[in-house]
């Protein structure tokens, strides 16, 4: 045994000594399947049955997740008790949200454009990267293949209303609609005179409209898709318009004047051989917004 360990020694360093290579890096990354036990999935026929208007709303309907609202009027994700910047948001596959904050207000994703919805809740941050301690939403938007046509409108109260068209065909969709809402009502109990909410405090409401609870949406989704001799290429996007009010709060006038967002994806798949595939995505997130604040004792609300 001796002589046997005092060879392999030896041949070692003569290899050493005829040959010196630099090896490339090596990335280890784990792979394992997730249990179907947190793995949640909510279908075109439940998201139209729950008579939702948008993203946050349906989330909120389901349980061990909690939607509210932000200071900005925003809607945020807590699952399991992590907030937002704990949840990565993807919309088909491509992380979404706007660049300062980091998050994604999910009143602004319409019900719709969306086909289904993929929560995985947990710590997956081995499968989808950083910020996935409290799970991950996938968002499937509405893709080609069923020919139809839909026009649907709506009604609600604070004289809230809109409309939402969408057209497919075999290789395209395309979708858009208008959601507005000029307030919303407080209870008709609510006392104007209280020194902690009242016309008096820092909220400095009146009753009635809430002040600056106004807000405008206007969506569009396209899709398209074409079959070459290498293989597919499917090319989607989408836009998001939302300028609104924030509701009055600790003495300030906010207000985003302007509020966008696009999203753009180009996928191609190629089958080299029999057992050999090619799958690359390339896509762009762009938001835009402005938001005016100044003292509220400075403007005079209607």
């Amino acid at each position: 045994m001796k002589k046997v360990i005092v060879f392999l020694m030896a041949f070692s360093v003569c290899q050493a000594e005829d040959f010196v290579g630099i090896l490339g890096d090596i990335v280890v990354y784990g792979k394992r399947e997730i249990p179907a036990s947190i793995v949640y999935e909510i279908g075109e026929e439940e998201i139209e049955n729950s008579g939702s208007k948008n993203l946050a709303e349906i989330l909120d309907k389901m349980s061990g997740s909690d939607v509210k609202k932000g200071g900005k009027g925003q809607s945020y994700l807590s699952i399991r008790g992590f907030q937002q910047n704990g949840v990565k948001v993807l919309i088909d596959g491509v992380p979404a949200y706007e660049s300062y904050f980091g998050l994604l207000d999910l009143s602004t994703i319409p019900s719709e454009a969306i086909e289904k919805i993929v929560i995985v809740k947990g710590a997956t941050s081995v499968l989808y990267g950083a910020n996935t301690m409290g799970g991950v939403v996938n968002v499937i938007t509405k893709k080609s293949g069923k020919k139809e046509t839909s026009l649907k409108t709506f009604v609600g109260g604070g004289n809230r209303g809109g409309w939402n068209f969408s057209q497919s065909g075999e290789k395209h969709y395309v979708g858009g609609g208008v959601e507005k809402t000029d307030r919303w009502r407080l209870s008709s109990n609510f006392d104007r005179n209280n020194p902690v909410t009242g016309i008096s405090s820092e909220y400095k409401e009146d009753g009635g409209k809430r002040e600056l609870s106004y807000s405008e949406k206007k969506h569009l989704t396209a899709k398209l898709n074409h079959g070459f001799s290498f293989g597919e290429v499917n090319l989607s996007a989408s836009f998001l318009d939302n300028p609104r009010g924030c509701p009055v709060a600790v003495n300030r006038y906010w207000e985003f004047t302007k509020w966008r967002q696009i999203q753009t994806k180009l996928n191609i798949e190629s089958k080299i051989s029999q057992n050999i595939s090619l799958n690359g995505s390339f896509f762009y997130v762009g938001h835009e917004d402005e938001l005016f604040d100044i003292d509220y004792g400075a403007r005079t609300l209607a």
